[in-house]
């Protein structure tokens, strides 16, 4: 291969890795600032906070 190939299969790879990064950033913060209400669906709850002892 040569080395122009691989600097861009590289830079894809980056890429593709920030935007799943950033993808799940956006989901999590969608969910933080749902109202809690929306967050209670099928017997799954998911913490309103952010916070690890809300986890448990």
């Amino acid at each position: 291969m040569r080395v122009t190939i691989k600097k861009c299969l590289a830079a894809l790879g980056i890429v593709g890795v920030v935007a799943l990064y950033a993808a799940g950033a956006y989901r999590i913060e969608l969910a933080r600032m749902a109202p809690p209400a929306s967050l209670c669906a099928f017997a799954h709850c998911s913490p309103t906070d952010a916070t690890f002892t809300a986890l448990r």
